[in-house]
C-alpha cells in the first residue's frame, strides 16, 4: 500500500483531493510581507484573490512548504505501514521538491522498511492536478508504487496548458519582465498568451482585450488538438480560472463548443480554481485550458 502526496500547487479542491485520496502539503502565502499563512488552511484561494482585487497595488508572495511540513505530512502514513509517492511542483518554480527530499532523508532511519519516493513532477497548477487524478485512478486499480511511478513518467510528457491573464503587472512586479515593457503593454490593453509544457513557460503571443485573448487561446487550442491528433477518449481535459468563475464562463463555453465541433461530444472537464502559487504571478484573472494523456483509458470511461 502507498499514499500519493503533493503540494498545494496542484490546485485541486478539498473535495477533489478527498475523493481521489490524495494528501497535500500547503504552500505559504504572505499578503503583507510579514505574516505567512498556509494556503487552504489559514487562507482560502478565494480570499487570496479577494485581497488582490481589493488591493490592486499589492504584490503577494508564496513560500514553499518546509522540511518539517513534509515530515509531519509523511509520518502518519509511514506509521500506518504505507509507502509514499510524492510529486512536487516543477523545481523551476519552487524548491518544494528539495524540502520533501530532505524530509525523506531524515525519516529513513526511523522507517528503513518504508519507501518514500519524491519526484519533481515538472508540472504546475491544474496540470499537476490532472496528473495526480490520473495516477490516483491508476493506483486504485491495483497498480504498485513502481508501476504508478512508471506510468507517471510516461503521461506527464503529454501535459500542456494554454492560458491568458488580464495583464503583466504581477509578472513585472516579480521581475519576470522589464518594467518599461509591462507599462507599455498595459497602456495598450494587451493581454499575454502563455503555454506551459515540457516543464517550461513559453510566450505564445499577445492580444488586445479580454474577449480577444479568449478567442486566441481557443484558436491555439484548436490547432494543438489537430496537430497532436488528440482524441476524446485517451486524454483528460480541464479548465481553470482565478478570482471570478462567472467572468471566465464565456471562455469555458467556447472550449465546450470547440470540442462539440471537433469531436461531436463534450468531455467531463476537470474544473480547477487556479491557486496562489501561480496567482501571485498572474494576478486575479488567469483563465486557461489544459490536457494530459490518461493513465489507463479503460478505467476512465
Amino acid at each position: 500500500m502507498f499514499q500519493i502526496v503533493s503540494d498545494s500547487s496542484c490546485d485541486l479542491s478539498a473535495k477533489q483531493l478527498e475523493e481521489a485520496g490524495i494528501a497535500v502539503v500547503p504552500f505559504y502565502i504572505t499578503l503583507d510581507g510579514n505574516r505567512y499563512l498556509k494556503e487552504g488552511a489559514d487562507l482560502s484561494v478565494q480570499d487570496f484573490y479577494e485581497y488582490c482585487v481589493q488591493h490592486p497595488e499589492c504584490y503577494p508572495k508564496t513560500s514553499m512548504p518546509s522540511v518539517q511540513d513534509y515530515i509531519e505530512a509523511f509520518t502518519p502514513y509511514l506509521k500506518e505501514g504505507k509507502d509514499i509517492l510524492c510529486y512536487c511542483i516543477t523545481k523551476l518554480f519552487s524548491g518544494s521538491v528539495n524540502s520533501a527530499s530532505t524530509a525523506r532523508d531524515l525519516l529513513k532511519e526511523a522507517y528503513p522498511e518504508r519507501e518514500i519516493r519524491v519526484v519533481d513532477s515538472t508540472l504546475v497548477t491544474g496540470l499537476l492536478g490532472l496528473f495526480l487524478l490520473e495516477l490516483s485512478s491508476y493506483a486504485k486499480a491495483g497498480h504498485s508504487l513502481q508501476e504508478t511511478f512508471e506510468k507517471g513518467e510516461e503521461i506527464r510528457k503529454s501535459a500542456a496548458i494554454y492560458f491568458t491573464t488580464e495583464n503583466l503587472y504581477y509578472l513585472a512586479k516579480g521581475g519576470r519582465i522589464g518594467k518599461l515593457t509591462e507599462l507599455a503593454i498595459r497602456s495598450l490593453n494587451i493581454r499575454p498568451l502563455i503555454c506551459f509544457k515540457t516543464g517550461e513557460l513559453h510566450p505564445i503571443g499577445v492580444s488586445r482585450g479580454r474577449q480577444n485573448s479568449f478567442d486566441k487561446v481557443i484558436e491555439i487550442a484548436r490547432k494543438e488538438i489537430k496537430k497532436q491528433k488528440l482524441n476524446l477518449s485517451d486524454y483528460t481535459y480541464g479548465y481553470g480560472w482565478g478570482y471570478d468563475r462567472e467572468e471566465a464562463e464565456p471562455f469555458f463555453h467556447q472550449i465546450r463548443s470547440l470540442f462539440k465541433e471537433i469531436f461531436g461530444a463534450v468531455p467531463d472537464f476537470v474544473q480547477v480554481q487556479i491557486g496562489a502559487t501561480i496567482g501571485v504571478h498572474t494576478g486575479p484573472y488567469p483563465v486557461g485550458f489544459g490536457f494530459i494523456k490518461k493513465a489507463s483509458p479503460e478505467i476512465n470511461k
